[in-house]
């Protein structure tokens, strides 16, 4: 409201604008995503609460750069427009639970080290899983991201004969260009 500081949505607070210019008319979330509107990103990230979005993105998702000052810069939650970053490995990982019905499983590069005798085990470093999403909103995503290359702003990832979803990020005036996706 008017009278409350912490509003993004109050007058006169700057808000972030899309590559391009104009108004385009009432969007759905899939034609926001795949055409990348920035405007339409803050809304709904402000419509679910960046608290919300950021306790789930480090407890479901294992963000572990993420600092609470990201949950509240206006817009830095959905644009990825974070403090410190996230590392790639968190982003694949995250992304991973897309593919998997939902559920995360911690990345690691090692799963076991035995001994010489192949039988005593030096370091066992088994999965560590949780159900981040139900598996349609997992379900859901993935239609979502393969709508981003097959038809937005993803398209220089495709090619032929194989399902590619994914999602693409600029900052700007393209000083960075970043894709995170996923093949079968």
């Amino acid at each position: 409201g008017e009278d409350d500081p912490d509003d993004p949505l109050k007058e006169g607070t700057p808000w972030p604008k899309n590559d391009y210019s104009g108004f385009k008319g009432l969007s759905t979330i899939r034609k926001a995503l795949v055409r990348s509107m920035n405007t339409c990103a803050v809304s709904v990230c402000n419509q679910l609460g960046v608290w919300e979005s950021y306790d789930f993105m480090t407890s479901n998702l294992g963000f572990t750069t993420l600092t609470q000052d990201d949950a509240t810069a206006l817009g830095a939650m959905a644009l990825g427009g974070y403090t410190n970053g996230v590392t790639t490995e968190e982003m694949a990982a995250a992304y991973c639970a897309f593919v998997n019905e939902g559920i995360y499983t911690e990345p690691r590069t090692i799963t076991q080290i035995l001994a010489n005798d192949n039988q005593t085990v030096l370091v066992d470093n088994s999965s560590k899983s949780n159900v981040a999403m139900k598996e349609t909103t997992a379900y859901l995503m993935n239609k979502l991201l393969r709508s981003v290359v097959t038809g937005g702003t993803g398209g220089s990832a495709a090619f032929d004969g194989m399902t590619i979803a994914g999602k693409t990020g600029t900052t700007t005036n393209n000083f960075d260009r970043y894709f995170v996706g996923y093949t079968p």
